[in-house]
Formats: structure tokens, C-alpha cells, sequence
């Protein structure tokens, strides 16, 4: 099977999943499974190969466009896209009830071509994902354009429609006559009305061939001229007349497209795609009878919305997008900054223009272009490049008009950040901010006065004052704001444009001191020192102590003043937490203890230590038949099973205690809990925290499972072995391999395969559970066939290469 072979029956396949079920085999037309058939697929397959290849069953123009990737010939696509047309057609009666006009004779197979088209432009953007807007302005026009703008055979046209053959019109006539016809224009452009005769219509628009049509019938029905009339009539088109049209040039898939009479131009580019990003927006041409007729600027259409690119399009007209012209960047401070395509005689202000005009942030005594200079005009090759500034203002005017070159770089430079009589104040005065100078606001205690004054933590003893100079740079000066509110010269300087004050806190200016404590507190952690601060405040803002915290001493860990003869850099200082009285510390009563005189110091770290005494309350749960069950706390270390079950008011009647379970960690432990109930110190265990002890009811039966002859529940017999369980099964089936036993106690051993014997026939414990294995088939022991093991790695090997074929070639 040809590589492509696959993609070009899923294209089929994909279309036609549009008209029916394709989860239902059996709704699929005879001719879509012969064509699947022959080529070795079926529709599973298909499923499967299309979500392989990211296929969307409900685009079969996606198919289309990912098999050209693959390249496919294009005539191959076209043959199978016809095959899903006319399925497709055949599958949709008709509405009107006239004689079925196909799709291939109306559309052929070009309205999936133009719909394949619209979807390949857009997927030169879009196939592989979103991405960023297009820098070149206009492009994004023809991203993502709606299905509803589709061409359509039918819908409302305007009165100037020229009326052509082919065209099907619906004549309407009511009042004292009444009738209605569906009436089509044939090849002699006249259309045929029963019982009036035959009557032109072609080459005239709708309005008009209303009109002469209305006068024509009143030679017959009187009524339409009567006054008042008493017949009414009206012309209508019902459905457009399809024409061929060829787009070529800078389009994703350029050729013949079948549209309808009413086409436009920008009809036509919109609804495939629009031009490639290397396509031009400017001069797209009509060609009409080997004459270009008309020449399309978009931009018109773009910038101000005029409908210079409605030109209505006839049968075999060509639609020719050019290259892309001249092209210029403008960046800056425009309102559209953008990638244009220039006409070769628009200039710089022209740009401009299209770029929506200067924001009012714009430079205007600047503008910069970088050039790259034309190859006729270069003298050094190797230096391409040159930089030119212009005063903008004339070019504004309409003095100077400065010519583009293509690949050139145009740049709009900001104004400064700066204004010709302000001063900033910031920092601890009440309503910081800029303030403007003037003949009242002269000095910098003239700018504190304006803003409210200082702030009650306002620094005194310093300000600073920055001040631009003459080269643009900053210079600081140390002010002293005592002198400033006093008025001394010195210091209260006179403002200049674009000072800049900055008043000081004297909490910013504060060393941000902080202490640490950590251990059995409820939120350790740091915290502000806060003057005279004590271990006591310090606990308390933790949350006070957690339970098993050591309430005997704490220890501070203090940086040390000078560092000790050991060379630590730290040293420790105890702190006791019980008053004189032995009363231990807590949040209701602090005695007389060290934790309320022991005040802290910057970066201090308080240790609340556990008590290695203490310990938590620690509980066992019990289940199942006993007097009281329940959760038990361990009352002491190494409290035995056995106790427990005895608090627990002991086993009842209908418990089992043989079968009892003992669950550690969620797994089980293997005892004989009726030894350790019965007081057997060797069958006893330790319990630990969370163990869980389960007493069940008692089964009164044997559970015999496997491979014997009847699965299910044996009565159980005290003393009888496993061969009496087994028998009562229905014996060992055949290629038995294991027989095992499970005991009440959890206990599982692996007997012989001869369980006559003594040793290997053990007594079976009530509620025990027999496991019969049987021999596995290994793929040694089966009869080799040759030819089915060539068959299955031929087909294999050719589905793996299938695969890596379609991988390869796909984008």
C-alpha cells in the first residue's frame, strides 16, 4: 500500500463521518467500506489512524491540508474530496422540491478546495498552534475567519444584482390572480413563464428587470396597471449563479475557485485566507479578458473603511496578488505602531498617517530613520547601513517631504519625564508629592509647609536634596531640616526645576530589631523586639507553650559582646519558668519565675526545650464480638494483648476468637489469639500505638478455592483434615500444581501434592481458607505454527513501517 494511501482514505473518511454515525459500522455507505476494504483498513483502523495523525473527524479540510503536507498530489485529494461531495449531495434532499441540483454540478469540488484554501492560509499561522499577533499590518485580518462568512448560493442581494443566466428567480403574483413560479435563466439569458410566454432578463439588474417584467405582464393581467391595481407582483433571486474565478500568486493554495455573481474582490481574498504575510495588501490586481481592469489597495479598506476593493467579479476573471512591496517599520510614539507596506511615491508623512498620527508623548523636534542603503548607492559593500535625524516639525507641516526606501527603520523618540516648574517632596511629610513653584512655594520649607508639614516621626537631624544640573546628571545635598524649619540660608536653599526632597523617618532609620523563638511553642518563629520585651511577652506571643514543653528552664542563645576564651560566638543563658513555689508556668499564672525579669536583646533565639517525661495519650482500638468495644488507651509500656481484650469485658459467645486479627501498619500479624486470650505468655504479643484487634463472628465453615470441581463454603468438622474439605469439592482438578492452606490465624503453609499422607494432610482450623493452584501453560509447551507466526510479524512489520513512512513525512 502506497505511504499516502492511508491519509488519502481518511480525508474520505473524515468527510463523510459528517453525514452519519461513524461509531455504527453499519451506516457507513457500501461505497466508503469497498474503498476502505480495498485498501486494507477498516473503520476502527481508521479511527485509530486518525487520532494518530491529530486529525479532527469534523474537518475534513484539516485532512485535506495535512495530506499536501505530506505530499500528496494535489489531483489525488481533488478525486476523493469529488467521491465525498457527491455522498454528500446524495445524503441531503432537497428543500424546494424542484428538480436536485448536485453539489458537484453547482459547486464541483472547488467549495471544499476554497474551504481547504481558507483553512491552509490560516493554518500557515495557526497548524501548529496560537501565535503572536503578525507585526505587518492588515495580516491579522485573515486569521480565524468565521464559517458564516462562507459563500452561499442563496441569501439577499441588493436591487443593482445584474441579473445572468443560470440565476434562478422566483416570481410571485397575488390578488385577483394568483400563482408562483421558480423560474431559471437559460443560455439565451430568458426565462419561461407557463401560459405567458418567454421573457429577457439577462444583463439587466434586478430592479430594472422587475420593472420590465411588471409592464410586460400587464399586456396579460390588467390588475398590475389598474387604479388601484388588483394584481401584485414581485421578482426575486433565489439562488446566485455560480462563476469561476482564479486566485493566483502570494495565497497559500493558489487556482480556481467556483464562487458566486455577487463576489467582490475582498469577497473573494477574505474567504481564502487573504494574502500570505509575503503578499502584497496594495496592489492586488483584477485581470479580466488579459487586461488588468482595476487595481485593489486594502489599505483604503483597512484604514478608513471605503469600499474601493468592492469590485464585483465575473465568470474567469483572475485575482493576482503581488509580492510585497516597500516595506517600513514605525516604531515609537505612534498610535500604530506596525510594519507598513508603502506605494513607491508615499513619503514620510504618508507613514505617518497610516500609523494613526503622533501620541501626545511624541518628540516632536526628532524623528530617526536607519536605513539600509540601496545597492546602486553604496560605495563601501561592506558598510550598508547609515543612520539619519530629521526635525520632525517640518515633515508635520508639509515643508519637507522625505522619501522611503525599502527596509527602512522609522523611530518616534519619547519627551522626557520632566516638567519646567515642579519640585517633589517624598518621605515623612503628610501629603508628599509634587507641587508646583511660584512665587509663594520659593524655598524648601515653603515646599514642607505645602505639604502639610512634617510627620510626627519625621527626622530632624537630616534630609536630602536632589538637584539636576546642567549636564542632565543628579547631584545630592545634605540639608539639616532643623535649620530648614528654623530658616537658616544655609539650608533652606531656594527650590529649582525638578528638585527632589526626601525627608527621612525616624523609623526607617531604626536598626529593624528582632528575636527568635523556637521548640514547644505554638508558633515559633521571629518577632519584632519590642522595647523591655521579656521571655514572658515572648511566650505569650507565641501562642504560649505546647504540650510536652519542659517547664523548667528555657535557654537563650545570645550573641556575646566579646568572644569568649573558647572562641564560641554565642553563649547560653538559662531561664527558669516555675515560680519559687514549684508552680509550674502556663498563660493563666506566671509566678515569680525568671520568664517575666529576663528581658531580651537583639537576635536572641529562645529554646522552650520538650520534656523527655512526657507522654502522649496513646490508644489501641478493638472490634467485632466482644462486651465493650471500642478505643483503649495504652494505660502503660508493654501492655499485652491479652490485657486489652480483658478490658474490654472479654470475648462473648458468639465470637471467635481462633479467627481473631491483630492489624499493625495496616497489614497483619501473624498469632494464635485464642493462646494469648487463654493466657499463653508464649502466644501473647506486645501492643503498639494504633494497632487494631478484630473479633469476628464465628464462620462455622471451610472455604475451598481453585481449581476442584465446586468452588464455595464446606461445614466445618472439628477434627477433619484438608483432603476431607477437598473431597467434599469435588476433588483436585486436573494439572493441580499447589494446594495451600490458610489457618484461622492467618498462618499459610504449602502442602504436597499427595495430601494422602499424614504430614501433609493437616487439620483444617475453622474459618480457614484452601487455595488449589493449577499448572500454567507455558508458550514452550504449545505446538509451534509457523505460518501464523510469519503471518503476524509480516503484518507487524508493515504497520510499524506504515507508520514510520506517515511520521516522517508529516509536518
Amino acid at each position: 500500500m502506497p505511504f499516502h494511501k492511508p491519509i488519502l482514505i481518511l480525508i474520505l473518511f473524515v468527510t463523510v463521518s459528517q453525514l452519519v454515525a461513524v461509531t455504527e459500522p453499519q451506516n457507513i455507505p457500501p461505497a466508503i467500506v469497498r474503498e476502505l476494504e480495498q485498501n486494507g483498513i477498516n473503520v476502527s483502523e481508521a479511527l485509530e489512524l486518525a487520532n494518530k495523525l491529530g486529525l479532527d473527524l469534523s474537518n475534513p479540510q484539516m485532512a485535506a491540508l495535512r495530506a499536501r503536507q505530506a505530499g500528496i498530489p494535489e489531483g489525488k485529494i481533488q478525486e476523493l474530496l469529488k467521491i465525498a461531495a457527491e455522498l454528500k449531495d446524495q445524503n441531503q434532499p432537497s428543500s424546494t422540491g424542484l428538480p436536485h441540483t448536485t453539489v458537484r454540478d453547482f459547486w464541483g469540488a472547488d467549495s471544499l478546495l476554497l474551504e481547504s484554501a481558507r483553512v491552509g492560509n490560516a493554518a500557515y499561522h495557526q497548524l501548529a498552534g496560537a501565535e503572536p499577533p503578525s507585526p505587518y499590518f492588515g495580516y491579522d485580518l485573515f486569521r480565524n475567519i468565521p464559517r458564516n462568512f462562507e459563500f452561499s448560493p442563496v441569501g439577499p442581494v441588493d436591487d443593482s444584482y445584474i441579473v445572468g443566466f443560470g440565476d434562478d428567480l422566483r416570481l410571485t403574483v397575488w390578488g385577483a390572480a394568483e400563482f408562483q413560479y421558480d423560474l431559471q435563466v437559460d443560455r439565451e439569458g430568458r426565462i419561461y413563464i407557463p401560459n405567458v410566454g418567454q421573457f429577457t432578463t439577462a444583463g439587466k439588474p434586478l430592479k430594472q428587470a422587475r420593472s420590465d417584467l411588471k409592464r410586460w405582464l400587464s399586456r396579460t393581467y390588467n390588475g398590475l396597471r389598474s387604479t388601484p391595481p388588483t394584481i401584485f407582483m414581485d421578482l426575486t433571486l433565489t439562488r446566485l449563479r455560480p462563476i469561476k474565478i482564479f486566485v493566483l500568486g502570494e495565497v497559500a493554495q493558489p487556482g480556481g475557485y467556483t464562487v458566486t455573481n455577487s463576489s467582490t474582490v475582498f469577497n473573494a481574498i477574505y474567504s481564502v485566507g487573504g494574502p500570505l504575510e509575503s503578499g502584497s495588501l496594495r496592489e492586488i490586481k483584477v485581470i479580466r479578458n488579459g487586461k488588468v481592469i482595476t487595481t485593489v489597495d486594502l489599505y483604503d479598506f483597512l484604514l478608513s473603511g471605503l469600499k474601493h476593493s468592492q469590485v464585483r467579479l465575473t465568470d474567469n476573471d483572475h485575482v493576482f496578488i503581488p509580492l510585497r512591496g516597500k516595506t517600513v517599520t514605525l516604531s515609537g510614539q505612534v498610535k500604530r505602531p506596525s510594519i507598513y507596506e508603502l506605494k513607491p511615491d508615499e513619503p514620510l508623512n504618508d507613514l505617518l498617517g497610516f500609523g494613526g498620527g503622533l501620541t501626545p508623548e511624541a518628540y516632536t523636534k526628532r524623528i530617526q530613520i536607519q536605513r539600509i542603503i540601496p545597492f546602486d548607492q553604496r560605495q563601501d559593500p561592506s558598510i550598508a547601513r547609515q543612520v539619519l535625524d530629521f526635525d520632525l516639525e517640518p515633515i508635520l507641516s508639509g515643508k519637507r517631504h522625505e522619501k522611503m526606501f525599502d527596509g527602512d527603520t522609522v523611530t518616534v523618540f519619547s519627551i522626557l519625564d520632566m516638567f519646567k516648574n515642579v519640585a517633589t517632596i517624598k518621605g515623612a511629610v503628610l501629603q508628599p508629592g509634587q507641587y508646583e513653584i511660584n512665587s509663594e512655594i520659593r524655598t524648601i520649607r515653603d515646599l514642607i509647609a505645602i505639604a502639610d508639614g512634617l510627620a510626627g516621626d519625621a527626622y530632624l537631624g537630616k534630609a536630602d536634596l536632589v538637584r539636576l544640573k546642567d549636564d542632565s546628571t543628579r547631584v545630592i545635598t545634605n540639608i539639616n531640616l532643623q535649620e530648614v524649619l528654623e530658616g537658616n540660608p544655609e539650608h533652606n536653599l531656594s527650590l529649582e526645576r525638578d528638585d527632589q526632597v526626601r525627608v527621612y523617618s525616624i523609623d526607617e532609620l531604626r536598626i529593624n530589631k528582632v528575636v527568635t523563638i523556637l521548640g514547644a511553642v505554638n508558633k515559633p518563629g521571629n518577632y519584632p523586639l519590642l522595647e523591655d520585651m521579656t521571655v514572658e511577652d515572648l511566650i505569650y506571643q507565641a501562642g504560649g507553650l505546647s504540650e510536652g514543653a519542659y517547664y523548667k528552664e528555657a535557654q537563650i542563645s545570645r550573641l556575646s559582646a566579646n568572644q569568649n576564651p573558647s572562641g564560641d560566638k554565642s553563649e547560653i543563658v538559662p531561664v527558669r519558668l516555675v515560680n519559687e513555689e514549684g508552680k509550674e508556668f502556663n498563660l493563666d499564672f506566671i509566678g515569680n519565675g525568671q520568664a517575666r525579669q529576663t528581658k531580651l536583646k537583639h537576635r536572641d533565639i529562645l529554646y522552650i526545650r520538650h520534656d523527655p517525661a512526657f507522654q502522649p495519650q496513646e490508644n489501641v482500638s478493638i472490634a467485632g464480638e466482644v462486651r465493650f468495644p471500642g478505643d483503649y488507651p495504652l494505660l502503660r509500656e508493654n501492655e499485652m494483648l491479652s490485657e486489652i481484650i480483658e478490658r474490654a469485658g472479654g470475648v462473648l459467645p458468639t465470637g471467635y476468637a481462633g479467627g481473631g486479627r491483630l492489624e499493625r501498619g495496616g497489614e497483619r500479624v501473624v498469632i494464635k489469639m485464642e493462646d494469648a486470650i487463654a493466657g499463653k505468655k508464649q502466644a501473647d504479643v506486645i501492643l503498639l500505638p494504633d494497632d487494631q484487634i478484630i473479633i469476628p463472628l464465628k464462620p462455622n465453615t471451610v472455604a475451598v478455592r481453585g481449581n476442584v470441581g465446586i468452588e464455595g463454603l464446606i461445614k466445618f468438622g472439628p477434627g477433619k483434615r484438608v483432603s476431607y474439605y477437598i473431597d467434599r469439592a469435588g476433588g483436585l482438578g486436573e494439572d493441580t500444581e499447589s494446594v495451600f492452606i490458610t489457618q484461622a490465624s492467618g498462618a499459610t503453609i504449602r502442602l504436597q501434592r499427595n495430601i494422602l499422607f499424614r504430614r501433609a494432610n493437616p487439620v483444617a482450623d475453622e474459618g480457614a481458607l484452601i487455595t488449589v493452584t493449577k499448572k500454567t501453560v507455558r508458550e514452550t509447551d504449545q505446538p509451534v505454527d509457523i505460518r501464523q507466526i510469519v503471518a503476524e510479524s509480516t503484518a507487524l512489520i508493515t504497520s510499524v513501517l506504515t507508520v514510520l513512512i506517515l511520521v516522517r513525512n508529516l509536518p
